[in-house]
């Protein structure tokens, strides 16, 4: 039998790849920076009405980042975590997101 962090990365690269096959703009979409500091970095993908939102943290501590998103999302649009569920409301035109470190967040509206 493989080891568990071979069985976790299998798991893992098949959530992306599915998470892939269902949003045409992961595959064809066009690709907008939203936010660059400290180790954080935010993207929007988007194709239409298949528009998400992916936020990575490169460093060793939990980062918040707040930036705009207005030209994407209409205020009071929830975006959720794919991987985990949980919510983030754009607000002001603003997504403010959390993301612990060495980490992700793929964001989808609801």
């Amino acid at each position: 039998t493989a080891p568990h962090f071979y069985i976790t990365i299998e798991i893992a690269m098949e959530r992306a790849i599915a998470l892939r096959l269902e949003h045409p703009a992961l595959r064809t979409g066009a690709f907008t920076s939203l936010y660059a500091r400290e180790g954080v970095y935010a993207l929007a993908r988007h194709l239409d009405a298949d528009r998400l939102v992916a936020v990575f943290n490169a460093g060793q501590m939990p980062e918040t980042a707040e930036f705009q998103v207005g030209e994407l999302f209409q205020d009071g649009t929830v975006l959720t975590d794919v991987w985990h569920g949980h919510d983030y409301p754009v607000q002001g035109g603003t997504l403010r997101a959390s993301v612990l470190p060495r980490s992700a967040l793929v964001l989808a509206a609801r």
